[in-house]
């Protein structure tokens, strides 16, 4: 069973994405993150 502290933070609903498919889409979001100078 959960912590108080884990139950305080309600119910746990799963992502759909499949996490394989994601991490086929991190070079194009690489590239985004660098061309926006996003990290400064």
């Amino acid at each position: 069973k959960p912590s108080e502290l884990v139950q305080s933070w309600g119910t746990f609903t799963p992502d759909s994405v499949n996490l394989m498919d994601l991490a086929k889409l991190r070079p194009i979001a690489l590239k985004i993150v660098e061309e926006v100078n996003f990290d400064g």
